[in-house]
């Protein structure tokens, strides 16, 4: 189980690229995952049933939290599998067919689904509480995704934020309970929590918020808004996720933690009134909609209220009966959605106006919708029948032995199962029959033009399976026996316990409930003819006020308090944002420090004689760098006290870092050079300063305490710190002497992939900052030239389009040779052929420097991180050579790219141990005697290391080509609109 939900992680990242070589053929290889999957539940499925011993994998994840990720699969466990596995590999298959070869983001769609299938699956087996919050908060976003897939339409991209805002405030909530039950508990382990069945106000709070979550999840109400409009996804993504899997994650919770829960206080009340509530509100406006989606989309809001009612309901009755509910549900309802996704594929439409005759024309398919239809209806032969016949009972039962939540989940059944008859007749005449217009003449019918025959494929195994299902329903008891007899007794006529579950079968004879499913037919079908007839159907909303408005009316008032906030804390004065901060770090310090119990400190003037001559040095520049006018001055200055610290560390025995330290005052220069360009060359020159006291005082006492902090801070230990082993633990465990070095890759990963994704950010905020439309740079967009052409570009001059850099094709043999192609592109005045050559000359050297410390800081001077400056210096070199032209030519590829496979590479260094069983970021190393090279050895955390080295080439590549490049171009815009104006 554990393997299959790796191979579902994996499947995933791999499905985006294999889309892209087979096209929409790869999603006929992505089902073999989920496929797979079944399979392999069927094959456990004697053990599962025999009742002894469910199969039980685990691996030991955060031991200080009793955090594992396991995977449990019992009764309940296994017909969900059986589900997500079986009705996703369908759906996958089904996607074959649906999408054009030409659909936007179908590589993204394809990995984004097949991970869903993938969360879907830990979330049903997992055996730990807190790793079920997480796969349930997975599946909120990649439902999000998949919601969302038609990104340039509005609605799809308001119905993904809703399902998302929606479903992940009810998964805090839950995840708020799950802390309360297992403090309570002791225990993250369900299966022990089960045993345990834990009670008392505590729980009883916890389980009010476990059922926040799962309704929410579920669409009941009144979170029930979310659903309908989450049809805005392509209808594979309704079929799956609204019928057979995310809605289920919800049912699931509530049918898991029903048989100990159930009786408590809070419970029914909760699970009846609002269940009974949702069919009745899902029933009703099914009855009112015109797309065909979102016909079966109120159904489905009104079905999970069914299932609320009886899985939530907690006797063994209820709970057979609402287990085989969730089988058919998953059954007929994915099938239904499929039939919908064939019609509107082949005819853009699935408004029931536009459509007559269908049924004729497509035999097959209005079979298979009959079958499902029947199947929601409770109509014999299918599983719809036997499960709602076996829910009836279990209900009437509690309701005549005296149970006052029998009876009110009895009556809103019977409602709900009208309104379920009569909007099941709508889907099968709005889609099928012939139609008539308002003169009662007949419409002609639609032009069909039939689909693939895999196409219905689906579906048709769908219906079968319905079918299949309602005979087999003795075998189908036997299987589900298991789960039900985990709840409590139900109640019969006298009031008495019931012993066992009752039976599942396609007759039980002629009884009430029987007579009860016939009365709710012929209503149901008397109240779709009475809205036909009355046009009620078609009338206005019944509600002037529904629960979706209360969404938006929330939603705007948070958009609205959002300005007010900002309007008064955001005044768009940088000294105003910075001197708060500073005001409140004094207070918070001063106040910290007063209450310090150091009161003795132990201070040197000096350790080395350097430290005499460079601290006036710094001190004196940061002076003068207060009184500069000029901004550029100002930079400069402020630039000698890193440099400064330079010397310092050089002579304190820290070659590492004065190494990082002089390459990042570099990169910083550059930064500020380019920054400064578009600002006034003089501070004050249109904004004066002012408030010239208040901002020293401030200054003062910022420096002040800064200075107390590190005093005092070296003063407070009381105990031996770790840094003394450092030495030796970095050569044990990290098979490194360089110290520094090894700490940021072994000792402390965990901090340094936390500042890799602290870069990302910053080089992701600073190119969103300067570039207008898209972050794709079109200079790194080179042509790829045969080795017989290259040569010719060398002496050809370079040619900016609408498609990128292009070089011209014609020969340029007049022109003189090239030592850096983008410089051909610059202005005469700002070209330097000195320059060029000495970076012509440098430039692979500096490369090769860059590799060389990568790869030598774990032992040496260097690193990823200080190789990776010097790698961006060369393309600063480059850049201020040949300009923009350069840049492109030199980094052919995208910053993204750089900065996403340097964090993968770091996480996938912490990631890789686990599957070895050991600790994340635990390294291992190899050494080899080669001839002529001698020994040699590779770390793992080399690997940490290359994706370091990436991460800040990629940094600085995206601010020399935002802050540099970008704006440049900006530049020459805006100059040649002023020329032509």
């Amino acid at each position: 189980m554990l393997l299959l939900l790796v191979v579902f992680l994996l499947g995933s990242i791999i499905l985006p690229a294999l889309v892209r070589w087979l096209g929409a053929q790869a999603f006929a290889v992505a089902a073999l995952i989920p496929a797979a999957a079944f399979v392999h539940a069927l094959m456990l499925a004697p053990q599962v049933l025999s009742g002894e011993g469910a199969p039980f994998e685990t691996v030991e994840w955060i031991p200080q939290l009793d955090l594992n990720v396991s995977m449990h699969m019992d009764v309940l466990g296994f017909v969900l599998t059986l589900i997500v596995t079986g009705v996703g590999a369908l759906v996958l298959l089904y996607c074959r067919w649906y999408f054009f070869e030409d659909s936007t983001d179908l590589g993204q769609f394809a990995g984004v689904l097949l991970g869903f299938a993938g969360a879907m699956y830990g979330l049903v087996l997992t055996d730990d509480l807190v790793m079920l919050v997480m796969f349930w908060e997975v599946t909120s976003i990649l439902s999000y995704l998949l919601i969302g897939h038609y990104r340039r339409r509005a609605a799809s991209r308001r119905a993904a934020l809703q399902a998302l805002l929606v479903t992940t405030l009810g998964g805090l909530v839950m995840f708020v309970g799950v802390v309360l039950l297992v403090v309570d508990a002791g225990t993250t382990s369900i299966i022990e929590i089960l045993e345990l069945a834990p009670t008392g106000p505590l729980i009883d709070a916890a389980v009010v918020m476990l059922l926040v979550g799962a309704l929410s999840k579920s669409a009941i109400f009144p979170f029930h808004f979310w659903l309908p409009g989450a049809m805005a996804a392509p209808t594979p993504v309704s079929a799956y996720l609204h019928a057979a899997a995310m809605v289920k994650a919800g049912i699931y919770l509530i049918a898991r933690f029903a048989p100990i829960f159930a009786l408590s206080e809070p419970w029914r009340p909760i699970v009846i009134s609002l269940g009974v509530l949702t069919m009745l509100i899902g029933g009703l406006q099914a009855l009112r909609e015109t797309d065909l989606k979102r016909i079966l989309a109120f159904g489905t809001v009104s079905q999970l209220g069914f299932f609320t009612i009886v899985v939530g309901y907690g006797t063994q009755a209820t709970a057979l009966a609402g287990i085989a509910l969730v089988i058919a549900h998953a059954l007929f309802k994915s099938a239904l959605f499929l039939i919908v996704g064939v019609i509107d594929r082949q005819l853009s439409t699935r408004d029931i106006d536009e459509l007559s005759g269908v049924g004729r024309q497509a035999p097959v398919m209005a079979t298979v919708s009959f079958v499902s239809i029947a199947s929601m209806a409770g109509i014999a032969p299918t599983i719809g029948f036997v499960s709602k016949e076996s829910a009836l009972t279990g209900l009437l039962d509690d309701a005549i032995g005296g149970s006052v939540w029998g009876l009110v989940a009895l009556i809103g059944v019977i409602l709900g199962s009208v309104l379920t008859t009569a909007y099941g007749v709508r889907f099968l005449w709005g889609a099928f029959w012939k139609k008539r217009d308002a003169a009662g003449e007949r419409v002609a019918d639609t032009p069909w033009p039939d689909p693939p025959v895999g196409f219905l494929s689906a579906p048709i195994i769908l219906a079968g399976l319905t079918l299949a299902a309602g005979i087999g329903a003795p075998a189908i008891d036997v299987a589900l026996h298991g789960y039900a007899i985990t709840a409590t007794l139900g109640l019969d006529a006298t009031g008495a316990a019931v012993e066992g579950p009752g039976h599942l079968a396609l007759w039980h004879g002629f009884e009430p409930a029987l007579g009860i499913s016939i009365l709710a037919i012929v209503l149901g079908i008397g109240l779709f003819l009475l809205t036909r007839m009355t046009g009620w159907d078609r009338k206005a909303r019944l509600l002037g006020f529904t629960a979706s408005d209360a969404y938006y009316l929330v939603m705007r008032g948070v958009d609205r308090l959002s300005v007010i906030v900002t309007s008064l804390t955001q005044r768009g004065s940088l000294p105003v944002y910075v001197g708060t901060v500073f005001v409140v770090f004094v207070a918070a310090e001063a106040t910290a420090l007063f209450a310090s119990d150091v009161d003795r400190l132990n201070l040197s003037a000096w350790h080395t004689p350097t430290q005499i001559a460079v601290a006036p040095i710094m001190a004196i520049a940061a002076v003068f760098a207060v009184q500069a006018r000029k901004r550029y001055t100002g930079v400069v200055l402020v630039s000698v006290t890193g440099l400064g610290m330079v010397a310092l560390f050089g002579t304190s025995g820290a070659p590492d870092l004065a190494l990082t330290q002089i390459l990042v005052e570099t990169v910083t220069m550059v930064t500020f050079a380019l920054v400064l360009r578009r600002l006034p060359a003089r501070m004050g020159e249109h904004n004066a300063s002012v408030s010239r006291i208040p901002r020293a005082i401030l200054a003062v006492g910022v420096g002040v305490t800064m200075a107390f902090v590190a005093i005092v801070a070296t003063q407070a230990r009381r105990t031996v710190p770790i840094s003394v082993d450092f030495a030796e633990l970095a050569y044990e465990i990290g098979h490194g002497m360089n110290v520094v070095n090894v700490a940021l890759v072994d000792l402390r990963g965990w901090d340094t992939m936390g500042e890799l994704s602290v870069l990302v950010l910053a080089a992701t905020g600073v190119a969103s900052l300067v570039f207008v439309s898209h972050r794709a740079d079109m200079l790194s967009q080179r042509p790829s030239l045969p080795k017989r052409l290259r040569r010719k570009a060398r002496i050809a001059p370079l040619v900016e389009t609408t498609e990128g850099i292009r070089f011209q094709t014609a020969e340029n043999r007049s022109s003189p040779r090239a030592w850096l192609v983008g410089g051909q592109q610059m202005k005469p005045e700002n070209r330097s052929i000195f320059l060029e050559v000495i970076v012509r000359i440098l430039f692979h050297t500096i490369i090769v420097v860059s590799i060389y410390l990568l790869f030598a800081g774990h032992n040496g001077p260097g690193g990823g991180f200080a190789g990776g400056l010097v790698a961006g210096m060369a393309l600063v070199m480059r850049y201020i050579a040949g300009g923009r032209w350069e840049l492109g030519a030199a980094a052919p590829t995208d910053a993204g790219r750089l900065l996403g496979t340097g964090l993968i590479l770091a996480v996938g260094t912490a990631v890789v141990p686990l599957f070895f069983e050991l600790a994340p970021l635990t390294s291992t190393f190899w050494e080899w005697e080669l001839p002529l090279l001698g020994h040699m050895e590779f770390v793992t955390s080399t690997i940490f290391d290359v994706g370091v080295y990436l991460v800040v080439i990629g940094l600085v590549l995206d601010v020399l080509r935002s802050l540099g490049a970008e704006v440049d171009k900006q530049a020459q815009q805006m100059r040649s609109r002023a020329v032509s104006s």
